[in-house]
């Protein structure tokens, strides 16, 4: 085993000791073992015991520890601190600028175990809530968790979107010519959660003139079967292809579908497909709809042959914000900010639902703060025309299935949005026992985030999807899908089965910020995926509409 490998598992101890708040002068020790051994010339696995002590910094206990971990590839003490510890914090070690001492107090104060839940914890604004921690620690922290992120094998399809609209394009155009036309395909046209690389067609281009131009901007460029490759600083691979402007759409229609899909359209056609034919036509011909490019995914029996895509719900179908935070709880910005904000956007209503007393770490309202919040949006509400702001509480569903208020303040709201927020390490009965016991609550209106799972960070708690739909309906519950872009809970593939059911969905950014609210369009984006139709949305009604509903699904 080579210095650099031994110094990494005394680094590692270290770090783990003082996370767990161990002695400093161990602590020390092992850190400093660690750089020593680092910054030797010699390879200190090949000395002796006796050899190791004459080092300055080493021992007698570390040069034991040093021949073991040599000889086992294992370092006891070291193993006995991962067990104790969540594999996920071993991540948060690696993002830049956060060390023991800060990554202790997120894990055991906002129970923060993973990349994921402290990135999510940024946008919530939720480490502006600890001690030492303002907004610009917030700020750098949530920069570095997202390059930590975008370093992964996968990114999230609004993390692409952002890097292909602010940095892919602007410099594909650079190299190419304004006059270029870059058009994405694959996955990213189709929408995908994840993606783990980026296609791009370049229209009535050769491919080896666009090479020649890509290699001056790109090192990492290569140009292989007739396809451009590059890997670079962006941390997604981009795969260029060059077509004709007359077999354009075909293309769009071979690379942006998934395998199963093309097979599925293909094989409705009686002879070859026209390269020359545009999209609509490759469809009509196959005796099809036109599938939008997001529904074109592996799942080809999902839609029935009947079924009518215009109906699908659109950005410009939602009329309201549901699932809001204002800084009464964790969000950014206040009430009016929020309500305004969301008014200029075309929107007619904003459900503000900050977080219930129990989440202690988003700052969760005491009875006291309610009554002063719902003051504040009665005076606001005089002054505001033409727009509806309505009293609701993201209440938190406690380990026994309750929620965290009595009754005669949970009757005090419009309606209540429930959520788990804490104990997520669940086993499947423990978490339907808990979920059902919420929904089946009389004051619970819509079931939040309903597998608790952030993507490529944290996987939801088990749960039978049917019992829960089959419950919602049962009780008059509306299921969210949150569209928070590291949420999309519900996952798609089981809105058919609540559309089935008769069960309301409500499309909910669940923002933090201004910024936040427009995330609605990654939750309509899940919602066509799954056949989601504007009649079986519930924030596609207008104000009275909308909370008539709520209120008629409990009578």
């Amino acid at each position: 085993m080579d210095n650099i490998t031994i110094s990494e598992h005394f680094k590692l101890l270290a770090q783990l000791m003082e996370i767990h708040g161990e002695n400093v002068f161990k602590i020390r020790s092992y850190s400093n073992a660690g750089r020593t051994i680092k910054s030797l010339d010699i390879e200190i696995s090949k000395l002796t015991l006796t050899e190791m002590q004459e080092i300055q910094g080493i021992g007698k206990a570390i040069s034991e520890k040093i021949h073991v971990l040599s000889t086992t590839g294992k370092l006891p003490l070291l193993e006995k601190y991962l067990e104790l510890t969540p594999s996920g914090i071993l991540d948060i070690l690696k993002i830049k600028g956060l060390g023991p001492g800060k990554i202790a107090r997120l894990w055991k104060e906002l129970n923060i175990e993973t990349v994921g839940e402290l990135h999510y914890a940024c946008l919530e604004n939720r480490l502006t809530l600890l001690k030492g921690f303002g907004e610009k620690t917030q700020e750098q922290i949530r920069k570095a968790v997202e390059f930590y992120l975008e370093n992964s094998d996968k990114l999230l399809f609004a993390q692409v979107e952002k890097l292909y609209e602010q940095t892919i394009f602007p410099s594909l155009q650079k190299s190419l010519g304004k006059k270029a036309q870059i058009i994405p395909t694959g996955a990213y046209r189709r929408k995908e959660i994840f993606l783990e690389r980026l296609e791009i067609l370049i229209v009535d281009e050769k491919i080896e003139t666009v090479f020649e131009k890509l290699s001056v901007t790109y090192e990492n460029c290569q140009l292989l079967s007739g396809k451009i490759y590059i890997k670079n600083d962006h941390f997604i691979a981009i795969e260029i292809k060059t077509v004709t402007k007359d077999e354009l759409e075909y293309q769009l229609f071979i690379t942006s579908g998934s395998r199963e899909h093309i097979e599925f359209v293909i094989n409705r056609h009686s002879s070859a497909i026209d390269t020359s034919w545009a999209e609509e036509q490759i469809y009509q011909n196959a005796h099809l709809q036109f599938y939008p490019a997001e529904c074109r995914h592996e799942q080809t029996n999902f839609f029935d042959e009947n079924f009518d895509f215009n109906q699908l719900v659109q950005y410009i179908d939602i009329k309201g914000v549901v699932h809001s935070h204002s800084i009464y709880s964790d969000g950014r910005n206040t009430i009016r900010e929020m309500a305004i904000q969301a008014q200029s956007l075309g929107y007619k209503y904003l459900v503000l639902s900050d977080h219930s007393k129990s989440a202690f770490y988003a700052n969760g309202l005491t009875e006291a703060r309610i009554i002063q919040q719902h003051e504040e949006i009665d005076a606001l509400q005089k002054e505001l025309t033409d727009f509806r702001i309505f009293k609701s509480i993201e209440s938190d569903i406690l380990y026994d299935g309750s929620l965290d208020y009595e009754e005669d303040i949970l009757k005090s709201f419009d309606l209540v949005i429930a959520s788990v927020h804490s104990h997520l390490n669940m086993d499947a009965e423990k978490a339907m026992s808990r979920l059902i016991k919420a929904i089946e609550n009389p004051y619970t209106n819509i079931l939040g985030h309903l597998t608790g799972r952030l993507l490529l960070s944290r996987k939801g708690y088990p749960i039978n999807h049917k019992k829960i739909i089959d419950a919602c309906k049962a009780n008059g519950v509306v299921i969210e899908i949150n569209a928070n872009p590291r949420r999309l809970d519900i996952d798609w593939e089981w809105l058919p089965y609540c559309t089935e059911q008769g069960v309301w969905i409500s499309i909910n950014p669940d923002a933090h910020t201004l910024k936040g609210i427009e995330d609605i369009k990654y939750g309509v984006i899940t919602a066509r995926r799954g056949g989601l139709t504007k009649a079986n949305c519930i924030n596609s009604l207008n104000a009275d509409d909308f909370i008539q509903t709520i209120r008629m699904l409990k009578d």
